[in-house]
C-alpha cells in the first residue's frame, strides 16, 4: 500500500520519502526535509553499527537514528506507512523498537498515527506544513494539541494561535462532524495524552490529513478534497484575532490579487535564512503600510519580495532588458476589479478555510459590528 523512496520535488532536491502506491505525487512523509540531497545521490544506509542514515555526496550523513552500542538492526516499511527500526536477536526476531516515522512527522496524518504528546518521552506528535508545494522544508504552520485545552486541535502560525478546532465530544471533532469517512479517539493517562483516527474502509481510500503550506487542514480521500477545515463566523472557535497595523485594517474594498507577468522594478527582498512562505510574505506586505504588492522570491515558492507605491506591473516586456521570466505577483486591488476570485487563486470567504487575508477580513467585520 505504500512505497518508500528517493524523491525529486523540485529540481535536483532529491528526498527520501514515503508515498501511497498508486499516488507518487503525493509525499506523506519526508526524512531529510531541511537537508535534501542533490542529482538523485542519495543512499539510505543501515551502517557496521546498526545506525540508519541517509548518505549523500560531498555532505555530511543525515542521521535518523544513531545506536549507542554496535547492534544488530533491520528497517521496515510496514503495511500502516510506519517505518520502522527494530534492534534484532541473535536468531533475527525482534527485540525492541529503536526508531519509527510516526514519531516524527511531517505535514501529514495517516490513520493510526498520533497527534499529541508522549510525557515519559517528552515526544511531542505535531504537524508541520511544507514551506511551499515545491519545499519539503519546515514551513511556518504547526497544528497540535491546544495546551490549554487537551481536547481541541490548535493550528500556530509562527507560534501565534489563530486557529482551534473545537473540544472532542462524544467521538467527534467539531471541524470533522460532517466527514463520516473517519472515526477519532482520543487518549488521555499518565504517560501520553494524543488523538489518532481510524477510516472507514468502505468509504475512504488514500486517507489523509494534511496541514498544507497556507495553513488550510485538509482532509484528503482518494485524489480529491474530501474537506475543509473552516472559520466559525463567530470567532469564538476557529480563526482567532491576530495583531496587524492600523493602516492593514483599513484595506476597505481592497483585496491581493495574482498576476503573472513583470514588475518595473526590484521591491525590498527578505533573507533567505528568514524562512519564508508565500503567506509569511502576505503577512510582511501586510505589516508595512507603504506595500502595494508581493511575490515569493524563489521559483519553488519561497522567500519575499515586496514593492512599495510607485511601481507598475506589465503582462509582457519588449527589449534588451526583459526579465528570463514571468513572475507570480499578487497586487492590492479595489474589490470590484477582481473577477470570481474565489476561483481564480482559492481565498474563500470569512466564514471558510483560514488564510492570513480572511484573518484580517474577519477582523474588519468584527469591527463593524460593534
Amino acid at each position: 500500500m505504500f512505497k518508500l523512496g528517493f524523491k525529486s520535488v523540485h529540481k535536483d532536491n532529491s528526498y527520501l520519502g514515503i508515498w501511497y502506491n498508486g499516488e507518487d505525487d503525493n509525499l506523506l512523509w519526508v526524512a531529510n526535509r531541511n537537508t535534501p540531497t542533490f542529482g538523485g545521490t542519495g543512499i539510505l544506509e543501515i551502517d557496521d553499527r546498526g545506525s540508519l542514515k541517509i548518505l549523500h555526496q560531498s555532505a555530511d550523513p543525515v542521521v535518523l537514528y544513531s545506536v549507542e552500542e554496535p547492534s544488530n538492526t533491520s528497517a521496515t516499511l510496514e503495511d500502516s506507512g510506519n517505518f520502522v527500526l527494530h534492534e534484532l536477536n541473535r536468531d533475527g526476531s525482534i527485540k525492541r523498537l529503536l526508531w519509527e516515522s510516526f514519531d516524527y512527522p511531517t505535514d501529514t496524518l495517516l490513520p493510526g498515527m498520533k497527534l499529541g504528546i508522549n510525557s515519559k518521552t517528552g515526544l511531542n506528535w505535531a504537524l508541520t506544513s511544507w514551506r511551499s508545494d515545491k519545499s519539503p522544508a519546515s514551513g511556518s504552520f504547526s497544528l497540535g494539541l491546544d495546551p490549554s485545552d487537551s481536547t481541541q486541535w490548535a493550528i500556530w502560525w509562527r507560534g501565534e494561535v489563530y486557529w482551534k478546532s473545537g473540544s472532542f465530544q462524544h467521538g467527534f471533532l467539531e471541524v470533522f462532524l460532517s466527514n463520516s469517512s473517519y472515526d477519532f479517539f482520543y487518549v488521555s493517562n499518565e504517560n501520553e495524552t494524543y488523538f489518532n483516527y481510524t477510516v472507514k474502509k468502505a468509504v475512504t481510500i488514500f486517507p489523509r490529513l494534511k496541514l498544507n503550506s497556507e495553513g488550510e487542514l485538509v482532509s484528503y480521500k482518494a485524489d480529491s478534497v474530501a474537506s475543509q477545515v473552516s472559520c466559525t463566523k463567530n470567532m469564538s472557535i476557529g480563526c482567532m484575532k491576530l495583531n496587524v497595523p492600523e493602516c492593514s485594517r483599513s484595506l476597505g474594498n481592497n483585496v491581493f490579487q495574482q498576476h503573472v507577468g513583470y514588475m518595473s522594478n526590484t521591491g525590498f527582498k527578505f533573507t533567505e535564512t528568514d524562512n519564508l512562505s508565500r503567506i509569511d510574505c502576505q503577512a510582511k506586505c501586510l505589516d508595512d503600510c507603504s506595500c502595494v504588492a508581493y511575490a515569493s522570491k524563489n521559483d519553488d515558492g519561497t522567500g519575499c519580495e515586496i514593492w512599495s507605491t510607485g511601481v507598475s506591473f506589465t503582462e509582457s516586456v519588449t527589449g534588451d532588458n526583459k526579465p528570463e521570466v514571468k513572475r507570480e505577483v499578487f497586487i492590492l486591488e479595489p474589490r470590484e476589479q477582481v473577477v470570481d476570485m474565489a476561483d481564480r487563486i482559492g481565498w474563500r470567504s470569512y466564514d471558510c478555510t483560514p488564510s492570513m487575508l480572511n484573518m484580517l477580513q474577519n477582523m474588519e467585520k468584527q469591527q463593524q459590528r460593534r
